[in-house]
């Protein structure tokens, strides 16, 4: 029980990490473009 809530909160953070690059990304590339 504990196993598998503790990776369903490691993918959560993984995706919000992803998101969170991937604004990041957009955010430079819109720097650059200017």
């Amino acid at each position: 029980m504990v196993n598998t809530t503790r990776i369903i909160l490691q993918k959560q953070m993984l995706h919000f990490c992803v998101r969170g690059a991937r604004i990041q990304v957009d955010a430079l590339a819109k720097l650059t473009m200017i």
